[in-house]
This record gives C-alpha cells, structure tokens and sequence, in this order.
C-alpha cells in the first residue's frame, strides 16, 4: 500500500515541509508504538521518491509512506481512469505483482519492477489488443489468456532496448539511443 504525506504548503505550491528529518522522526514514531510486524523498517532516502518502507502489524501489508510528493496522488487518477477503461487492469496487475514479489522482483531499489511500471504495462498490451479493442473480447473473462499474452509479449517478444510503450496515444515506439539523438540533433541544427 502506497501511502502519500503532504503539506498543505506543498499542496498549495510552497516548499515542502516534510524533509529527511520527518522520515526518520516517521520511522522512530513507527518503532516507539510498535506499529511494525517484526521491528523492522526501511528508510530509503536516496530513492527518486523517498520512503519509509515498513509492514504494518494488524494487517501484514507492505507499507510505502512518501513525503511532500503529489505524483502519487495524479498517478492514482490515471489509474483510476484505467480501470473505468479496462475493468481487467487491476486483477492482471495484481497477479503480475505477486509473481513479481515471489521472485523478488517487485522493489524498484532492488532492481526489480514497481507496481506503477506493471500497471502501465498491463495497460499498454490492453490498448493494443485488437479484439478488446474491437470489443469482440470481454478481458474481464479471459483474464488467463491476458496473462499468456502479457507473459509472451513482455518476456518473449518485446525488445526493451530498442522499443518503448507509449500510452497516450497507444502504441509502441522506437528508443532512440543517446548516439542516434546528437547525430538528429545535429542534422538538425546544421540544415
């Protein structure tokens, strides 16, 4: 679970308030009331996104607690949309998650896939399925197919090093490597 701490200075387009300091007086605060499955926490500082990583003791859910940074809150938006859009989307995302975690692959700081990324994925190989598209699939009820095709095209067919998803508008384009970007830059500014 993904959970997001701003400032209503922040909210309101002032400086954060929330800094390294507050994550670790988080992560004493987590320790003192014993808020934690087995004491242990995580405070991952050097992170794009900063957090306190910890598993709560009622519940035994992973716990991601970020500080003054709103992209959670837009990316939940998007998600949201999605799944309006692809009713299927969360369920293939959350079986791809628990494969992911049980090869512990799941933590982006440990070179593995985040949830957001497998969600953009999922999403990306719905959009460019021509029979749920065309509406001749229904994905809700060939869930075990999706994942085959998911599966097959991520780990068999697509070729990360030269191509990218893109999802609005949908499809797959060619990553441009660093090289090939002077070269048109130069092209470019030359002509």
């Amino acid at each position: 679970m993904d959970i997001v701490c701003v400032s209503d200075t922040f909210m309101r387009g002032g400086n954060p308030q929330f800094g390294k300091n507050q994550m670790f007086r988080f992560d004493h605060f987590l320790k003192t009331h014993n808020l934690i499955l087995n004491g242990e926490t995580e405070v991952v500082g050097k992170a794009k996104v900063p957090l306190v990583k910890y598993v709560d003791k009622v519940t035994g859910l992973k716990i991601d607690v970020s500080f003054e940074n709103d992209t959670g809150l837009i990316a939940n938006r998007t998600f949201q949309e999605w799944k309006a859009t692809f009713p299927a989307m969360p369920i293939l995302v959350t079986v791809i998650k628990h494969l992911l975690a049980m090869r512990g692959l799941n933590e982006p700081v440990n070179g593995g896939i985040g949830g957001f990324s497998v969600t953009c994925l999922v999403v990306s190989l719905l959009q460019n399925m021509p029979q749920v598209q065309s509406g001749s699939m229904i994905s809700e009820h060939h869930l075990g197919e999706i994942l085959m095709e998911f599966l097959d095209l991520y780990g068999n067919q697509f070729d990360t090093r030269t191509t990218a998803i893109q999802l609005n508008p949908p499809g797959y384009i060619p990553k441009a490597s660093p090289i090939h970007q002077v070269e048109r830059y130069l092209m470019l500014t030359t002509s």
